[in-house]
């Protein structure tokens, strides 16, 4: 068998491994067959991503002054859930602006959970501060953030804990996404962020109120992934 032929093999046997509608049985024994062209013809896993790095796009979703502390917060939830990357742009006229990189329909998802969020959080810290006047908006969303974050961990710990093979197809979803990124954004440097000052009864009552958070699907969001709103 050729290199080509070899790497067209390999793409399908995953291709049928992350497949729904395969048996768990089915599903493992596709990998270790790729698993074996692959260090017989010496082929790493990133080779077999590459030739689909075209279908990523890039979506600018808020452009502000100033990005606002909840959309920053929100932007954490999505890099960790939602198989986008989000990429903080600073343009020449002063204004910063947030962009989605990932698949187009993993893009149009968090796009609707991006706008969805932001409105949430918000009227979640307006109901807050009708109890709490001195409250610290920023240590509420941090709370608000982690709330949700560990929600949708358990989600997805019970889910993947059912489906080994979903398991280890949502880890080749994040690595493919970072080496597509990788490659499409190579001068893109992390940054750290000041951490504010900010309560432990803000934290607190975040949480527990991001702990109650159900992203409600909008029809874009049905449309690209039915299954892509964990903690629902």
């Amino acid at each position: 068998m050729e290199r080509d032929k070899a790497l067209d093999k390999i793409k399908k046997l995953l291709a049928r491994a992350n497949d729904k509608a395969a048996t768990a049985a089915e599903a493992e024994s596709c990998l270790l067959k790729a698993q074996k062209l692959m260090r017989e013809f010496n082929i790493d896993q990133a080779e077999t991503w590459r030739s689909d790095e075209s279908k990523y796009i890039q979506s600018e979703v808020v452009r502000a002054g100033r990005v606002p502390k909840e959309a920053q917060d929100v932007c954490s939830i999505l890099t960790c859930h939602f198989f986008v990357k989000c990429v903080y742009v600073r343009h020449p006229d002063g204004t910063s602006a947030v962009e989605l990189f990932g698949l187009p329909e993993n893009v149009a998802v968090a796009e609707y959970v991006f706008h969805f969020l932001v409105l949430e959080f918000r009227r979640q810290f307006l109901v807050y501060r009708k109890t709490h006047p001195d409250a610290g908006q920023a240590g509420f969303y941090i709370g608000l953030s982690r709330g949700l974050h560990q929600k949708m961990r358990r989600a997805t710990a019970a889910s993947t804990s059912e489906n080994s093979s979903q398991g280890n197809a949502l880890i080749r979803l994040d690595n493919q996404l970072t080496v597509a990124f990788n490659r499409a954004k190579p001068d893109v440097r992390s940054s750290r962020v000041r951490s504010p000052i900010v309560t432990a009864e803000d934290l607190r009552n975040g949480y527990k109120a991001g702990q109650e958070i159900n992203i409600r699907p909008g029809l874009r969001a049905e449309a690209a992934s039915p299954t892509a709103l964990p903690g629902s």
